[in-house]
């Protein structure tokens, strides 16, 4: 009886300090630091770096799952100078094209429910981009926009009803946002300088995004309505393509202020700006997800389970 509450207290103690991993995060990036383009992941100081991929061909533009056991990203590794949509898992095995069209199909965003993976496409055999979705299989595929003008970047609302996206179609590009079916199109922001690719922080309350509205590139965050802007970045650099960290109180970005492109985290005040990557060549495009939350048990089924363990050891 004694060695058996000693093995349960055991169990016990390991499934305590297991919740202390829940909240552990990563960040996906893009890297030709083996001399190609390649998807990496690290920890959000910057540690624990691992490739994901590795093929001569183009890899990039990474976007976790909702359950943080797949990746989608775009790569040119079918040829042809196309771009297919792939979806890997977390470690990089099993890929899989989801496109299999020969145009250009970039810009993935996976919905927060996990139905839905967003992208742009030419292929409507125009050479304006417009947005799609379609499911995690790459099944029914649907166009949510259409208009002469450049449509992409997409990206989920945390609710799932809204997609943010880039557009030019009124002379330089903006920020709009519509419905997850493409209707109810209205115009966030309106600057004197292009706006790059927004993100929507996971408490859907602001929008990060990169402007030239002051002359440079710089990282800038703005109420969901496109109110109240503010300049997060200040540097004569390209400072740009922001992700937010899970708990919506840092940014990572990417940034050539010295003279490379290398990806920086900052609050969301701007003022605690750290390097994470510090490489001779460049890394480029963070998206910033909590998957390893994801990938081991909830916090909530490691409570039910140290309760029934408790109870089988009284």
């Amino acid at each position: 009886m004694v060695q058996f509450k000693t093995v349960c207290h055991f169990i016990m103690l390991a499934i305590f300090f297991s919740f202390g991993k829940i909240s552990q995060t990563q960040i996906a990036f893009i890297s030709d630091r083996d001399w190609n383009s390649e998807i990496y992941v690290m920890d959000p100081n910057g540690n624990n770096l691992r490739r994901l991929t590795n093929h001569p061909a183009h890899d990039g533009q990474p976007s976790w799952s909702p359950d943080g056991r797949k990746i989608v990203f775009v790569t040119g590794r079918g040829g042809g100078g196309n771009m297919e949509v792939y979806v890997m898992n977390s470690n990089g095995d099993n890929m899989r094209n989801l496109t299999n069209h020969p145009a250009r199909n970039i810009s993935p965003s996976w919905s927060p429910n996990g139905r839905g993976i967003l992208f742009m496409s030419n292929r409507d055999g125009g050479k304006n981009l417009e947005i799609y979705t379609m499911d995690p299989n790459g099944n029914n595929l649907q166009r949510l926009t259409n208009h002469p003008a450049y449509d992409g970047q997409p990206v989920w609302s945390p609710d799932g009803r809204r997609i943010a996206f880039v557009s030019n179609r009124s002379g330089r590009f903006n920020i709009y946002v519509m419905d997850s079916n493409g209707n109810n199109l209205r115009n966030l922001t309106n600057h004197p300088g292009d706006d790059g690719p927004p993100n929507w922080s996971p408490d859907g309350q602001r929008i990060t995004f990169q402007s030239l509205m002051d002359g440079n590139s710089n990282i800038y965050v703005m109420e969901i309505d496109g109110g109240d802007p503010r300049r997060l970045t200040d540097h004569l650099a390209f400072d740009g393509l922001p992700s937010w960290s899970p708990d919506s109180k840092r940014i990572a970005f990417v940034s050539e202020r010295d003279l490379n492109y290398e990806i920086y985290v900052t609050d969301v005040n701007g003022i605690d700006i750290r390097n994470l990557t510090n490489h001779p060549v460049y890394d480029f495009q963070p998206n910033w997800f909590n998957s390893d939350g994801y990938s081991v048990s909830s916090e909530t089924n490691l409570m039910i389970m140290w309760g029934q363990i408790k109870r089988a050891c009284d």
